[in-house]
């Protein structure tokens, strides 16, 4: 026996609306057989009711009982039924068929092609990293996300996500926990397979297919968002009171507004997106030279001074999760220059590399004081032709190096923000104090 509750009907399989849904009908089943009252839906709706076989092994020998205090239309009584029986009604050539569950996501199971790409979804929006600054040859791993590509969906617990997806692989899986929770997926027929690398091929019953197609416009939504973020760097006098880390965003711009020799970046893309600017001077030094065969082969290098601006941005319901990477390199003073001497002929191959001193502070290391120049030889020859002759037994070439001297600063990390909020950094400078305020554009 079971006790029919108000319930929504979830649906007839049927082209439009049937009129005779909206027929009045007063319920009165008291104990009566699954039987009779199917019998009776038949007689007041005018067609005929059949059953499958899977639905009437299922509900053999069940009754019923539905009490309407008035009458109300039919379809709120075939969705009581249905609730109450664990049943399900389609319209099937004229006649209204009680199947199971299953029976019914078979029987409108259709298979639809999804195109990843269209919806912005696969690698849409390439990351951006800004180029590395001072004597970074290899690129240090990346504080927004360890280097690794950007292949994770964050979840903000609505629809939609917070961030583009560069895996087709994470759409299957956000999909299925967001349409699976009362088992659409478990149903015979039903399915999603990841085809051609951007495709998705999905079988599943029409609302089913709404559902997917309601989430990937959510994703597609999310993954065009743009993003614009601002920073102002500059100095400050020693000693000058200014408040550090998150701070609303008008304290920020009016820090912003005391700085002198400012310089503004603007990186603009789109959420969810690293994104970067950067102001820089390149330059070519000698700073390497190895000994082959006896004489020294030089080597350049390039050197990046500047500052720039790397930012990620993931919007959440109130805030914003900020993932920062900034740097400002400059000269700190004269280049130091040191020479080196290819080793006496006969002598055994060596390498021979300076490392340039460099001042800094912050996430790139600590001050380190330069490197004194290589002295010269302890016995200097009274003539020139003893100098030739000293010169042409004890040494080979020589090369001068230049060792520049800078000053580095390379904050990183993550903050969150809500709105109208700012960051305000700031790091010791031999001219003073060095500040980098980081706002969103608006």
């Amino acid at each position: 026996m079971a006790v029919a509750l108000q319930a929504t009907l979830s649906g007839l399989d049927a082209p439009g609306d049937p009129a005779w849904l909206a027929k009045p009908y007063r319920a009165a089943w008291r104990l009566t057989p699954v039987a009779e009252v199917l019998a009776a839906v038949a007689g007041a709706a005018g067609v005929p009711v059949q059953t499958s076989p899977a639905a009437h092994t299922a509900i053999a020998g069940a009754r019923v009982v539905v009490i309407d205090a008035q009458e109300g239309p039919l379809r709120g009584v075939l969705a009581r039924l249905e609730a109450s029986q664990g049943i399900r009604f389609i319209l099937d050539a004229g006649v209204l068929l009680a199947v199971t569950p299953d029976d019914f996501a078979e029987r409108r199971t259709v298979v639809r092609w999804y195109n990843l790409s269209a919806y912005h979804l696969v690698d849409a929006n390439a990351d951006q990293p800004a180029p590395a600054l001072g004597f970074e040859f290899r690129r240090l791993p990346n504080a927004m996300n360890g280097g690794e590509p950007n292949s994770s969906l964050f979840d903000r617990g609505i629809p939609g996500g917070s961030t583009p997806i560069s895996d087709p692989a994470a759409v299957v899986d956000f999909i299925q926990r967001h349409t699976g929770a009362d088992g659409g997926w478990e149903h015979a027929g039903s399915a999603i397979e990841q085809r051609a690398g951007d495709q998705l091929m999905i079988a599943a019953t029409p609302d089913l297919h709404e559902r997917v197609a309601q989430l990937l416009a959510g994703l597609a939504a999310k993954s065009t968002v743009r993003s614009a973020w601002r920073s102002v760097s500059g100095l400050l006098p020693a000693g000058a009171q200014v408040r550090t880390g998150v701070m609303p965003r008008s304290e920020a711009l009016a820090v912003a507004a005391r700085i002198t020799a400012a310089q503004t970046l603007v990186a603009a893309g789109f959420m969810g997106q690293i994104i970067h600017a950067a102001a820089r001077q390149e330059r070519v030094i000698l700073d390497r030279a190895d000994v082959v065969n006896g004489h020294l082969d030089p080597d350049t290098s390039p050197l990046l001074l500047g500052r720039s601006l790397e930012v990620k941005a993931v919007r959440g319901q109130e805030l914003t999760l900020l993932s920062y990477r900034l740097a400002w390199v400059e000269d700190a003073g004269p280049a130091i220059a040191s020479t080196i001497r290819a080793p006496a002929h006969g002598g055994s191959v060596a390498s021979i590399a300076t490392a340039p001193p460099t001042a800094g502070h912050g996430t790139a290391g600590d001050r380190t004081a330069p490197a004194a120049p290589v002295p010269a030889p302890a016995t200097v020859p009274a003539t020139a032709a003893a100098a030739a002759a000293e010169n042409h037994r004890d040494f080979g070439e020589q090369v001068t190096l230049e060792l520049p001297v800078l000053w580095s600063w390379r904050p990183a990390g993550e903050c969150f923000l809500a709105a109208g909020q700012a960051l305000v950094l700031v790091s010791e400078h031999p001219s003073g104090q060095a500040v980098m305020v980081v706002v969103e554009e608006p």
